[in-house]
């Protein structure tokens, strides 16, 4: 799997191929099918695998919800053309499938307000992370813009950093039993990994958009602690982690501008 020259190769994605003249042309249900057959297991197994770890509704519905978002990005990324429609509706599919996953087997109760909310933001997370994918290979027209503040690679930063660290997270802790050491390392190194991301698939010389992609991660992860899961974020851990993602996610672009540099390079 060589991710860097996006050369992925997925065992069905010769059956994908097929279909790649009409989803160039329109709306493709073909990638709406295996955003769906790629989503069901992704958003079973995240949540199997935290539920019993931290059992809460919230927690449930949180790594869900990013689950719709590398969904998303995976639509984006692998399908030919701009598939960001498709993304809306195999989001919708994908929550009403993970509402019958959270209340059936897990027997969880779900409030009716907190569902329906789920139905309608589930499709918009999924398309949005369709977008992340478009941009990241290069298929949106404004990703080519390399003048300037590149605001649209700000957003992706955003939605790549709160995806990966809240992953990083629940995920370290759920499968590796972590504690607050590990935690905190595989939640800064989350930073740094999408810094790298908006550096190397981005035009031009992307440092500054990482560094305000990670402030709007921090504040993101804030207001979610707060008023989602009813976490305190005092005042001064936010500052500190202004800065520290901030910096951590210049880092990661200055790495991913190097990485480019050097395939650059090697193509001359």
């Amino acid at each position: 799997m060589q991710l860097f020259n996006r050369t992925i190769h997925l065992p069905f994605e010769a059956a994908a191929q097929a279909g790649e003249t009409e989803a160039a042309k329109g709306l493709s249900l073909r990638w709406v099918a295996l955003a769906v057959l790629v989503g069901v297991p992704l958003i079973s197994s995240f949540v199997y695998v935290v539920v019993p770890e931290i059992p809460r509704p919230d927690v449930a519905i949180l790594v869900g919800a990013l689950t719709f978002l590398l969904t998303g990005v995976f639509l984006g990324f692998k399908s030919p053309g701009t598939t960001i429609l498709e993304g809306l509706i195999a989001g919708g599919i994908l929550a009403l499938l993970t509402g019958a996953i959270l209340m059936i087997p897990l027997g969880m109760s779900i409030p009716l307000p907190m569902l329906v909310f789920g139905v309608i933001a589930a499709p918009m997370l999924t398309m949005a992370g369709a977008w992340v994918g478009e941009m990241l290979e290069g298929t949106v027209d404004e990703s080519r813009e390399t003048s300037g503040i590149q605001w649209g690679w700000i957003g992706v930063g955003i939605l790549l950093g709160f995806m990966l660290s809240n992953y990083s997270v629940f995920l370290t802790r759920a499968i590796f039993g972590f504690e607050a050491p590990g935690i905190a390392l595989c939640y800064a190194s989350s930073f740094v990994v999408a810094g790298v991301f908006v550096g190397f698939f981005s035009p031009g010389v992307t440092i500054l958009e990482p560094a305000l992609a990670g402030t709007g991660v921090v504040l993101l992860e804030a207001i979610s602690l707060q008023f989602l899961m009813g976490v305190p974020f005092p005042p001064l851990a936010v500052l500190i982690g202004l800065v520290l993602a901030a910096m951590l996610a210049m880092v990661g672009g200055a790495i991913g501008e190097w990485i480019q540099d050097r395939r650059a390079l090697a193509r001359e």
